[in-house]
């Protein structure tokens, strides 16, 4: 409340006593943040400008600022004087506030001034609490309003190599990287405008000069824009890549778009390579963010964007640039108002030539909070109308309470050094100015004149005068033949300087720093790659290039792998067949019924289809069985008919044959006499085959197998492997709870264990492998490991060759996870119908 009505805090000031009492007044006389340098600077001002009828307190002894921070010697106690930097344009101006251009010359002023005390200065360091260089991020830029102001500072502090950054509410369609590519978006959406057209080659991504621009208008002067750059064979790959933009965005989203855009044309990291990148990247990051946003609502398409961005940008709707949470080392722009509460080792507070803003105590209707309504009197027979004294008297009251706030808001702005302080602003003819207020030097009293003060227009009209009467002034009243009186009590020393700044000055030092920036670039230029310009430089550029990361080989080396990818690679060293879930046999429909279950070979060489069936009655071994066992052919061949073209295939295939060999009932085996010895006939192909029919119907109805895996699984491949006396082992484990399928796993072992496949892995960092052991059981106490194959293979080499190091993993799992001995490793080949045991895999892994 009393930030809008600051008089409430001034009556409970002036009515709380200083001293004991129920209602007592503590009053904060030390400040622990600024140097006595800055502080006598503020004392100094507002002991000649504030006072209770202007600004609601009187500022003498009791409400002066007394330093109570400590600071540690060492230091350069003439940089802490308070500096005072007047531009002079030369120009008279009547406008409210300096134009854009005397805006532009106060800040390349203050950029001159950063530029002088950054890295040379010494500012003392909060965490360490020693004396550093000073540092872009020491410095902010205090303005009374942003709008306008701040922009210009942060466009003229960055073109002259200065990283400065605002956090405004606008200036968002202003910022360059942003204009820049919201005109290739409007080229890409129409390339026949001439305006976005030529600001997109005139910027990086064109890269022409305003010098080559006018060429191609002069070349071809009576042909359009667009059809001359065509017609220039130095802009042909520019237009090529339009093309390739052009294209993209039928299809592609307007934020993709964007991204590729900065990637293609570089032009994202060449704004992040530029002074204040940070900022920048940060602006067409939001674009890409507004682009997502948009595409979120009803309406696509490039062209509506930018016709949307567009009518933003007729509208006065500003997003205000991207906020940086973070600036690595840069130079903040503020307002006065968001500084409240702040604190900032070198402080600019600029715009001091800027007209004071006297909006309350004009307009028809005027009100004050105890005063009124003030209106204008209406005569509708004369047709005339004229201020009521009422609103006269309002005005005044207004205009007068709106000058206190604004010394209040200066004295706030000042008092937010820490150990720098430096006022800013444009003076139209300082010569007049000093010469009108030249009579102030003789007045003793400490308070300026109520009128002068009253009747200021900027926040010069204030601190002018009033320095003036100070020994700072000295040199520049020789200068302007203004007379000070040195035994005024005012002249004494309060650790001030004063400069005045002339636009030639400013002009001619511009012009000497673009000349030295082109003969130093002209010199660069000239130099060999090759030629070390700087030995020391290119010696650190050496040191630091040729580094080589001490574990650059273990960074190759992941961190989990599985006994797919453990296969893949032994396959790549090496001819091996086709990998598990691809194109194994059951694809083709013909499997080979070479072998016999016991591993012979049937009379006559005879083969079976597995959409065939020996005759009725006829067993594996062709001997006739009872009718009662025959099977029902018409059932079982049409469930193992080729697959239509809905059922799976290729690795999905494999994925299902694995499925049910997990969920097979093995121990039911036993139950229905398969197991009883060496019954061939408890084993006989018809019986194994109406076993497997009854388990996939029983699986089909518990949903633990789906209709299309049933149908894509290869049933005989099941009923042969039911035949081996393989499966009457794992039948006998399952009676006994022993047999485990589908076991997971994770291993840890040395990276150097895969050397044979990876050499340069020869490495003790651990490396995990994940995989899923098809199944093994117990036996006499120890284990046997299994694993079946579906590949499609001539040979059990090939296996072999390809699948060892898997089995090798499985085996040190098994041991480490039952903590029991693996008797035997068996790898079983529904391809070639037979185990392969661990003898044997030894024996054909040597060859």
């Amino acid at each position: 409340l009393s930030a809008t009505r600051p008089e409430l805090f001034m009556e409970k000031y002036r009515t709380y006593s200083a001293g004991e009492g129920e209602k007592r007044r503590i009053d904060l006389h030390k400040n622990f943040r600024s140097r006595p340098q800055v502080l006598m600077g503020v004392n100094y001002l507002f002991r000649q400008l504030m006072e209770k009828s202007l600004g609601n307190i009187d500022y003498d002894d009791a409400a002066a600022l007394y330093p109570g921070a400590e600071f540690p010697p060492g230091d350069n106690a003439s940089f802490r004087n308070t500096e005072v930097l007047i531009v002079d344009t030369d120009v008279q101006s009547e406008q409210e506030e300096p134009p854009e251009s005397a805006r532009e010359l106060e800040a390349y002023a203050v950029a001159e001034r950063i530029r002088a005390m950054v890295g040379k200065e010494k500012v003392l360091d909060k965490e360490t609490g020693q004396y550093r260089p000073v540092q872009y991020r020491d410095v902010v830029i205090l303005l009374r309003t942003v709008q306008g102001w701040a922009d210009v500072f942060v466009k003229t502090l960055t073109d002259q190599g200065i990283p400065a950054f605002t956090t405004s509410r606008t200036g968002y369609f202003s910022a360059m990287e942003v204009q820049t590519m919201l005109s290739l978006l409007r080229v890409i959406d129409n390339p026949r405008q001439d305006i976005p057209l030529a600001a997109v080659l005139h910027s990086p991504i064109g890269g022409l000069s305003g010098r080559d621009l006018a060429g191609i208008r002069s070349r071809h002067p009576k042909e359009p824009f667009y059809e001359a750059c065509m017609r220039e064979e130095v802009l042909q790959p520019f237009f090529s890549m339009l093309e390739e933009f052009r294209k993209m965005a039928v299809y592609v989203p307007i934020h993709e778009l964007l991204q590729y855009v900065l990637e293609r044309t570089g032009y994202g990291a060449y704004v992040t390579a530029m002074p204040g990148g940070r900022q920048r990247k940060a602006n067409l990051d939001m674009l890409t963010e507004k682009a997502i946003a948009y595409e979120s609502g009803s309406y696509r398409g490039l062209y509506n964007f930018v016709r949307y961005i567009e009518n933003l940008h007729k509208y006065d709707i500003d997003f205000g640039e991207a906020s940086v949470e973070e600036q690595t080392d840069a130079v903040c722009v503020l307002s006065i108002h968001k500084s409240k509460g702040l604190e900032f080792p070198v402080v600019f507070v600029c715009g001091m030539g800027k007209q004071m803003n006297q909006s309350d105590s004009k307009g028809a209707l005027l009100m004050h909070a105890d005063l009124g309504l003030g209106c204008d009197y209406v005569d509708p027979v004369r047709r005339i109308k004229t201020p009521t004294l009422l609103k006269r008297f309002i005005r005044h009251c207004a205009a007068q309470e709106s000058m206190g706030e604004e010394l209040r808001v200066l004295y706030v702005a000042l008092t937010r050094a820490k150990e720098k302080l430096i006022l800013t602003g444009t003076l139209s003819k300082a010569a007049d100015h000093f010469q009108k207020w030249a009579h102030i030097c003789a007045q003793r009293e400490t308070l300026l004149p109520f009128m002068l003060r009253t009747s200021a227009v900027t926040y010069w009209d204030w601190l002018l005068p009033a320095l003036m009467r100070n020994s700072a002034f000295s040199e520049l009243a020789g200068e302007y033949g203004v007379r000070q009186d040195p035994a005024n009590p005012l002249f004494a020393d309060a650790c001030l300087e004063m400069h005045v700044l002339h636009t030639q000055d400013l002009v001619h030092q511009e012009a000497a720093a673009q000349v030295q920036r082109a003969l130093t670039r002209a010199e660069l230029e000239q130099i060999s790659p090759y030629e070390k310009f700087d030995p020391k430089t290119a010696e650190t550029l050496e040191v630091n290039l040729s580094f080589c990361y001490t574990y650059q080989r273990e960074s190759t080396i992941p961190a989990k792998i599985t006994v797919t990818e453990l296969n893949r690679w032994v396959e790549s060293r090496g001819a091996a067949p086709e990998e598990d879930g691809g194109t194994d046999f059951l694809e083709d429909g013909n499997l080979s019924d070479d072998a016999a279950p016991d591993g012979t070979q049937p009379p006559d060489g005879a083969t079976l289809n597995k959409t065939q069936l020996p005759p009725d009655g006829a067993t594996s071994d062709g001997t006739q069985s009872p009718p009662s066992a025959a099977l029902d052919r018409t059932r079982f061949s049409s469930d193992i008919a080729p697959p239509s073209d809905a059922a799976l295939a290729g690795a999905a295939r494999g994925t299902a044959f694995h499925r049910l060999m997990e969920c097979l009932d093995f121990a039911s085996l036993c139950d229905e006499g398969v197991c009883a010895g060496d019954d061939k006939k408890a084993r006989s192909r018809e019986r194994c085959a109406m076993i497997l029919d009854a388990q996939i119907d029983h699986l089909l109805a518990q949903r633990m197998l789906k209709e299309e895996e049933a149908q894509a699984i290869d049933r005989m491949a099941i009923v042969r492997f039911l035949q081996n006396p393989l499966a009457l082992r794992m039948a006998r484990a399952a009676a006994r709870g022993q047999l485990v399928r589908e076991q997971p796993f994770i291993l840890q072992v040395p990276a150097s264990s895969f050397r044979e496949v990876r050499p340069e892995w020869d490495s003790p960092e651990p490396v995990l492998i994940q995989g899923i052991i098809d199944a093994y059981f117990i036996e006499e106490g120890q284990v046997v490991l299994l694993d079946y194959k579906t590949n499609r293979v001539e040979r059990a080499q090939d296996l072999i060759r390809k699948y060892r190091f898997q089995l090798a993993c499985y085996q040190m799992a098994l041991e480490r996870l039952t903590h029991l001995p693996v008797k035997d490793t068996l790898l079983y080949s529904f391809c070639l119908n037979r185990v392969i045991d661990k003898e044997e895999i030894a024996a054909l892994a040597k060859e």
